[in-house]
């Protein structure tokens, strides 16, 4: 049986603020490179006719447009791939100790209990977590002492 999902926005916080930090990078670069395409144009003009008294050539200006390509593309990269780094760490370290933890807890080590930063994307599932290690440690400590399985 497959099960269809019909809500997508199961964290509605979490997802918007992705949108939101996306849609500014997409601005940003988008910003830079029109910015530094146009500085880059109006430099390449106002050289030219300032030494030539002309106005440049269409090819001389087609060069001036892919000059900030070279500046602006690697600027951008480098940029994104720190931004996914860190987003990424936000999302997998949580996971990471949330994998040990569970470990621990299937060794029989209910001493365990998940503590991540308020910042931290799954706060509530460490909180959940650390709930069901909590009844599972009263529930073996019953157990210990004779009381009956229910």
């Amino acid at each position: 049986m497959q099960f269809r999902r019909k809500n997508y926005l199961t964290k509605k916080r979490y997802q918007f603020r992705m949108l939101g930090l996306i849609a500014a990078i997409v601005f940003f670069a988008t910003a830079v490179s029109i910015l530094a395409t146009h500085y880059f144009m109006w430099q390449s003009i106002v050289k030219i006719v300032f030494e030539t008294g002309k106005y440049p050539p269409v090819w001389e200006l087609m060069r001036a447009t892919n000059r900030p390509l070279y500046i602006v593309i690697p600027i951008v990269f480098v940029f994104l791939a720190i931004l996914v780094i860190f987003i990424s760490h936000r999302i997998a370290g949580p996971i990471y100790r949330l994998k040990q933890s569970m470990e621990k807890v299937g060794e029989g080590d209910f001493s365990v209990r998940l503590k991540f930063r308020k910042t931290d994307e799954i706060q509530d599932v460490a909180d959940s977590f650390n709930k069901m290690v909590e009844r599972l440690e009263e529930k073996e400590k019953g157990e210990g002492r004779g009381e009956k399985k229910r």
